[in-house]
């Protein structure tokens, strides 16, 4: 008994301390605060490839980012328990309808979060755009989160442009997208 209790805690830790790692390795050296982001605003970003990555929806959709390429992609990295995350919701979701025919496309990553909270989160404040769960951390770790919300902003050839942390209000979001849009 005391060995499965064991392997219980000492896997999750395990994790932890992998994501902790890598995180470190990725800021060079700088902490992450690993939490609600207390910083709020656009900041500045290194233009370059944004990472590829592959995840399954809640929906069993398969959502490849290097197959959106033509379209403008915001990435929204929250947690259903977060505060800020739930503030913004509906502003998340109201823009998504109004820019989805505009070559617009949102995904959702829920990342320190379970599956029943994330769906239960999906359903409380009809989010309708794509949504899955990055349960080992790797997706957050390869574009560097620092904390939830933050969003990622990749214009239309994939490339990352805009990193906007903590909450986004609706003219800001649609500033931006309008910005990524009209770029030819």
């Amino acid at each position: 008994m005391k060995n499965i209790i064991s392997i219980i805690v000492i896997i999750p830790l395990g994790f932890l301390f992998i994501i902790l790692v890598l995180n470190l390795i990725e800021n060079k050296g700088t902490p992450a605060g690993i939490a609600v982001n207390n910083q709020f605003g656009v900041v500045d970003i290194e233009t370059k490839l944004a990472s590829d990555f592959s995840m399954n929806t809640l929906d069993m959709e398969e959502v490849q980012l290097s197959n959106l390429k033509g379209k403008v992609v915001v990435l929204d990295f929250w947690s259903s328990w977060c505060a800020p995350c739930i503030m913004e919701a509906e502003i998340l979701s109201n823009t998504y309808d109004k820019y989805k025919n505009m070559d617009v496309e949102f995904i959702g990553i829920a990342i320190w979060d379970a599956e029943s909270n994330v769906s239960e989160f999906i359903d409380k404040k009809n989010i309708n755009y794509p949504i899955g769960i990055d349960a080992k951390g790797t997706i957050a770790i390869n574009y560097g989160l620092t904390g939830i919300p933050e969003k990622y902003l990749i214009d239309k050839d994939g490339l990352l442009r805009k990193k906007f942390i903590g909450p986004v209000n609706e003219d800001q979001l649609e500033n931006i997208l309008m910005e990524l849009i009209s770029e030819k």
